[in-house]
Formats: structure tokens, sequence, C-alpha cells
């Protein structure tokens, strides 16, 4: 039987699914004790869906790291979620600096309507940039990938759907 230690006292088990920050969705491989930097401690083992070859240890004892995990939305929530889409609001942030560092928490943070309020806010200035021949700057070309990937990835899992079809279940939602 797999060390469960302190993760015991979590409501997650081997085998579910979480989402996890930017790691997207993830499987919980194992519960286990393990030595990092000498210290002994019992971890979550991830396996993000999205990326077979990587491994995410999360420590049982970090309430910050452990409150970035939150199991997948039901079909009834991303369609609650959609519903109110329109009411979520991130604003655009001018300055090059601050912009990655803001947009990154929110991804971070792991809030799915935060995340969805920024992938629209960074969709709608790049609508705007595209109106005025110019083009979005790269990094937040990459902020929009990343949030678009959140999305896609855990909607595509909640509604068990391929993540090519998430826009397709997003604009009919919104549409109606």
């Amino acid at each position: 039987m797999p060390f469960a230690g302190c993760c015991a006292m979590n409501s997650y088990k081997i085998n579910d699914c979480v989402i996890y920050g930017r790691s997207g969705v993830c499987r919980i491989e194992d519960i286990e004790s393990r030595s990092f930097d000498g210290r002994r401690s019992d971890y979550y083992i991830l396996k993000p869906l999205g990326n077979k070859n990587a491994t995410v240890y999360v420590p049982c004892d970090n309430e910050k790291l452990t409150k970035l995990m939150r199991p997948p939305l039901s079909k009834a929530e991303i369609d609650e979620l959609l519903s109110g889409v329109g009411e979520y609001r991130t604003e655009w942030i001018d300055d090059k600096k601050e912009r990655p560092i803001y947009f990154r928490n929110i991804i971070g943070g792991g809030d799915i309507k935060q995340i969805l309020s920024l992938m629209r806010c960074i969709y709608l200035k790049k609508q705007e940039l595209i109106a005025k021949n110019k083009s979005l700057p790269i990094a937040d070309e990459r902020l929009l990938s990343d949030t678009e990937k959140l999305i896609n990835e855990e909607f595509a899992y909640a509604l068990g759907i391929d993540c090519s079809e998430v826009s397709e279940y997003i604009s009919e939602k919104i549409e109606s």
C-alpha cells in the first residue's frame, strides 16, 4: 500500500485528477515520502496530462502549494462560468514590465474565472491591435497561448471532448 502520511488527511487520492496551477490537469500518480534538500516530507506526485514527461512534486505540508490543487470543473460549472463571462474583467496593463508579472500571477493563482478573464483581456487587445495593423508583443502572445492551453485542457477533460473542440463549445455557450 502506498505511503499516505499527512496527505491522507486531504481528500485527494491516488488516480484522482486535479488542476494544479500552470501545470493544468494532473493525475495524482502517488502519495509518498521523499527527501529533497535533506528534508523528508510527504508529497503528492502529479503527472500533468498535457505533458507526460513532466512530474510535479507538491509537499503536503505546504498549504500555499496544496491550495493550488483543486478538482476539475464539472460541465455545469463550466456552463455557469461561461454564462457570466462578460462580467469578468481584467484590465490591460500598459507597462511592459509590470504586465507579464501581473498576468503570470493570475495564471499561477489557478482561479479559473481570473484566467478566463485574462484570456479575454489579451484576446481583445490582440483584436484591437490587428484593427490598427499592429500585432501583439510576443510575450503577450505566449501568455494568451498559456491561458488558452489551461482553459482548453480543463474544459476538454471536464466535457469529455477534444481540446480542438473547446473553442467552438465556448462560442456556442457565449452566443446562446
